[in-house]
């Protein structure tokens, strides 16, 4: 398992739910710029990570999966790297354990960097606004006509 994980890149998180203990691997630490022994193995770790701008959705697609409202959980998300930029992730994940109340026990998923693909889709964005934007402006210059090239009635 531990080959295949490192083959597709992963990071992993095993999450007790009662109690918040996670166990991350070395990917999973590596992708925001640290080594394992520097995090500390929290839930509360990871929210620390995640962008405040993108937290409320991805806490609704967590909870969404945690109440049973959802089989699985996956969401995109940007978490601060070391370095002070943001990586986006990919995390997957599911609840791999509940008690005989239906309540999570334990949520085993991965972490996939996905940064490269979301600056290329942010770039397509970018050049797909100017190159619209230069369509409407040369549209705009050619619907005028330039009064000083008309001939003189004189």
């Amino acid at each position: 398992m531990e080959l295949a994980l490192r083959g597709a890149d992963l990071g992993t998180w095993d999450w007790n739910v009662r109690t918040g203990a996670v166990t991350f691997n070395e990917r999973w630490a590596e992708m925001v710029g640290y080594e394992l022994d520097e995090i500390e193995p929290r839930h509360s770790t990871w929210e620390k990570f995640v962008h405040s701008e993108d937290m409320p959705r991805v806490k609704a697609a967590l909870n969404a999966h945690l109440e049973g409202r959802a089989l699985s959980y996956e969401s995109e998300y940007r978490m601060r790297h070391k370095s002070g930029k943001w990586v986006w992730v990919l995390d997957k994940g599911r609840v791999i354990e509940r008690d005989d109340d239906g309540k999570p026990l334990r949520a085993c998923g991965t972490h996939l960097d996905i940064t490269e693909r979301k600056t290329a889709q942010e770039n397509q964005v970018r050049l797909a606004t100017a190159i619209e934007q230069d369509r409407k402006s040369t549209r705009l210059n050619s619907s005028h006509t330039d009064i000083s090239r008309m001939p003189s009635s004189a």
